[in-house]
């Protein structure tokens, strides 16, 4: 990520293609807060970014990915054993989810979470202990956020991250997802007054330790035809 000056009145986040996040806002040049408030956002979007690479180093994890499954159904059309992958569904489904331990001996602390297209982390469950042969289901509903600017999609893309956890020290370090989210480490942005904002990078930077397995599963959302009313053709 890095930062732009938008036609040289608003300080605009682009990914590494030069392309403006969408649902991001821009902040005025001229605010007397931008530097603080842009800060802020980027020190969200670093976090943001962190969580959802956690997925990215599971090749580096000696826990066997089989040990843990996730599944998720829609109006009974299910998706066995996500690990990964892409799903599309429309504005308002509601999706059940079963997360489930298969082994014989060993339990899991899971937490799960949503990454929503606003940038936001949502907790869909977090700290739930889970028994060897043991699952957990819950349900949780599909939306497209409203736009921030004119120009954002139509669509949103989520990513769901499940965490499964084996040992004590799950329950001795992860006391609630607020705390852990703050505790995820992003080198701080350090922005000076009157320095050139052209090209700020963001490293964001959290490496999971070797006793978690984690699962990704990103959704893309999109609203639902509407259907054609009386008298309408196809």
């Amino acid at each position: 990520m890095s930062v732009e000056a938008d036609d040289g009145t608003h300080h605009r986040v682009t990914n590494d293609q030069g392309q403006r996040l969408s649902r991001v806002p821009q902040i005025p040049l001229e605010a007397t807060d931008a530097i603080e408030r842009l800060s802020t956002v980027l020190r969200l979007l670093a976090t943001f970014q962190s969580i959802r690479s956690l997925a990215d180093y599971q090749h580096h994890s000696p826990i066997p990915e089989e040990w843990f499954s996730v599944r998720l159904s829609n109006k009974n059309k299910p998706f066995e054993n996500v690990s990964s992958g892409r799903l599309e569904l429309f504005h308002g489904d509601s999706l059940r989810y079963t997360v489930s331990n298969r082994t014989d001996n060993h339990t899991a602390h899971v937490h799960m979470l949503s990454l929503n297209a606003s940038w936001t982390v949502g907790t869909l469950i977090w700290h739930v202990h889970l028994p060897p042969r043991q699952h957990r289901t819950g349900d949780f509903t599909l939306v497209v956020p409203r736009k921030v600017n004119d120009d954002d999609p139509p669509e949103a893309e989520d990513t769901i991250v499940v965490i499964f956890c084996i040992g004590e020290q799950c329950s001795e370090r992860l006391l609630s997802s607020s705390e852990w989210l703050r505790s995820v480490y992003i080198p701080p942005v350090l922005l000076v007054p009157g320095m050139e904002t052209t090209d700020i990078p963001v490293w964001p930077f959290f490496v999971p330790p070797p006793n978690w397995c984690v699962k990704r599963i990103t959704i893309r959302t999109v609203q639902r035809p509407q259907s054609p009313g009386p008298g309408g053709g196809a």
